[in-house]
């Protein structure tokens, strides 16, 4: 365990859970409408997204978008600790539970599996980041093991976009070898984009 991370960690989840349920709804709409006009996301058919714990911004709204778009949206499901996420699509007929983390999700076995690799874009959650598009998440791995693939400078991947509130920036960091970086890093005030897409 990286004691400097866990620090982060720790900072970057305080940070998001002081915020005020206004402050976080004026802020998602901010980011939602920041994406939505981005044209990474406008061109994506297939677009990797999550639904939000409640601390967490909300994405609910940019579903409807890409419904709109006629992007197909997929959303994760944790299979099991130290495995890969699994994506499912979310239609509009789709249906839904809470899982044991609380969050909304998809029920697998009435649902049509992604494969992540084949997507134009997937949006990422994040507790902090820096200004060099590294993120910092829950600590389980489960999307820096999902995205391993996108180490691979051959494998065609998707763009890599995390999503956040601007009080979870950091002072930059040097990443661990397994930390999967991102291509852009939306927040309600800035767009960070890393100095060329890996």
């Amino acid at each position: 365990m990286n004691l400097e991370q866990e620090k982060r960690r720790a900072a970057g989840l305080t940070a998001r859970r002081v915020l005020t349920k206004e402050t976080r709804e004026l802020a998602s709409q901010i980011i939602c409408d920041r994406l939505a006009v981005l044209p990474e996301f406008r061109a994506a058919n297939r677009i990797g997204m999550f639904l939000s714990m409640p601390d967490e911004v909300n994405l609910r709204p940019l579903v409807s978008i890409a419904w709109k778009q006629e992007s197909e949206v997929y959303l994760p499901h944790v299979v099991g600790r130290g495995l890969p996420l699994d994506f499912y699509q979310y239609t509009a007929e789709s249906q839904t539970r809470v899982s044991r983390f609380g969050i909304e999700e998809l029920v697998p076995e009435i649902s049509q599996r992604g494969e992540p690799s084949d997507f134009d874009l997937i949006l990422v959650p994040l507790v902090a980041f820096d200004e060099h598009c590294q993120r910092i998440g829950m600590g389980a791995g489960y999307y820096d093991r999902t995205l391993a693939f996108c180490m691979d400078q051959q494998q065609r991947r998707p763009i890599l976009i995390g999503v956040a509130f601007q009080v979870q920036q950091q002072p930059s960091w040097s990443p661990c070898t397994w930390d999967v970086p991102l291509d852009v890093i939306i927040t309600e005030s800035a767009e960070l984009r890393a100095t060329e897409f890996r």
